[in-house]
């Protein structure tokens, strides 16, 4: 799942930044402006990273989880620069908020989804939400998995 998720939200790897932000950052300011630790930091805290890191508060909660300070908050464009930072910010978010849910637990690729960009994708029918679970398909079946998938949890 983690794998799948990755290859989905960094656009096979080629992608450390939120796209549609680097075309409208203007945009992005505002989906994403800071109201807890980085309100008054001048800084944008849009999706970065292999698993778009979004929020001031996933910034602030990764840079303390991972390193015991605010670095992430002073300089959210780290995530994006730094691939290393983008796999260990990319973990800690599995880790954190994704892997933990029951229904990831209980092999509901959908609930990952879901746990990553919610309403954005789950609720319906969502045609990024069956690529993400193709993508799914396709790493297991490489692994040499074929144990039945289940997507239930986003958009079935």
């Amino acid at each position: 799942m983690f794998l799948a998720q990755v290859w989905h939200e960094s656009g096979a790897l080629k992608y450390t930044k939120e796209i549609l932000c680097q075309e409208n950052l203007a945009k992005c300011r505002v989906d994403y402006a800071p109201k807890g630790p980085g309100a008054s930091t001048g800084k944008d805290y849009y999706g970065r990273g292999y698993i778009q890191l979004t929020h001031d508060y996933n910034y602030d909660a990764a840079s303390k989880d991972l390193f015991g300070d605010d670095r992430l908050i002073k300089d959210p464009d780290q995530v994006a620069t730094d691939k290393e930072l983008a796999w260990r910010t990319a973990a800690w978010f599995w880790g954190k908020n994704v892997h933990p849910d029951p229904g990831v637990q209980e092999g509901k690729f959908g609930a990952s989804t879901k746990k990553i960009n919610g309403a954005l994708e789950c609720g319906g029918p969502n045609e990024k939400a069956k690529k993400r679970f193709e993508f799914y398909t396709t790493i297991m079946k490489a692994i040499g998995d074929t144990s039945p998938l289940v997507e239930a949890g986003c958009y079935n």
